[in-house]
């Protein structure tokens, strides 16, 4: 018993020095970590150590399970896991982490959303309007016509020229329409707020 006494003592200090220098997430909690590698792939790691020394000056850290709207840390040069202060703080001297990140879907702010379906909704309501105006100068024209009224050269040139028109604007606006119906497709799946869509 007392021979293999030390060997217990020594296997234990050797125990106790490896967990000290694990990392640990602040409070306990998992840390997910995000980097982009040179191609363009965007990664995800809750391992620290499984992230390319490469791109560890440029991760991303966020607790395991918050939403994609909740700030990241992004990390410092140099800086792992295990060197954050106390309570997920970053040490002395560690660069700051931002306020606050804007909401992500997809890739995409609100802001980007917001834009992508007002251009789109100004681009039919645009045409739309053209199309109303040129099918009203058909219709009165051609009731005039039928009640014998008499049109000037110009007049009848504009009504052949809107008579071809027509026909190609309202399929563009057929296509702009199913460009909205996708977009309202993947942002109702990417979870983009009604509000940003418009509804």
């Amino acid at each position: 018993m007392s021979k293999t006494w030390p060997g217990v003592i020594v296997f234990t200090v050797v125990l106790l020095g490896a967990l000290a220098v694990l990392p640990l997430p602040a409070g306990g909690q998992q840390t997910l970590y995000k980097w982009v590698d040179d191609k363009g792939t965007v990664h995800f790691s809750d391992n620290y150590y499984a992230i390319p020394p490469q791109y560890r000056s440029q991760v991303e850290q966020r607790p395991l399970g918050a939403p994609e709207g909740s700030a990241p840390a992004k990390g410092a040069e140099g800086t792992k896991p295990s060197e954050a202060g106390p309570a997920g703080k970053e040490a002395p001297g560690a660069k700051e982490a931002p306020e606050k990140e804007a909401t992500t879907y997809g890739g995409q702010t609100e802001e980007q959303w917001k834009k992508a379906f007002s251009d789109l909704s100004k681009k039919v309501q645009q045409l739309q309007s053209e199309v109303t105006q040129k099918k009203t100068y058909l219709q009165a024209f051609e009731r005039g016509r039928r009640m014998g009224s008499s049109y000037s050269k110009v007049e009848i040139e504009q009504y052949d020229q809107y008579k071809k028109e027509i026909a190609g604007e309202e399929a563009r606006l057929k296509e702009l329409q199913s460009q909205q119906e996708e977009l309202n497709r993947k942002a109702t799946y990417l979870g983009v707020p009604r509000r940003i869509r418009g509804q």
